[in-house]
């Protein structure tokens, strides 16, 4: 399965914070807020334009 631009932003933010000495506050807070606000606008879900894809099967009879 292919992975998504948003997840492998939100992996490579994850990654970001990775540092040997240990993690730093500041890039955490960023990394924490972005995350927050990709899972609230539900950027993890299918896209609207392959929701409408789907619906325009469903309204014409073709399985999807």
């Amino acid at each position: 399965m292919a992975m998504s631009r948003t997840t492998q932003t939100a992996l490579d933010l994850i990654d970001a914070v990775r540092i040997p000495e240990g993690i730093d506050p500041r890039l955490a807070r960023q990394v924490s807020l972005s995350l927050r606000l990709l899972l609230e606008s539900d950027s993890f879900g299918p896209s609207d334009r392959t929701l409408r894809r789907r619906s325009r099967r469903l309204r014409s009879g073709r399985l999807v």
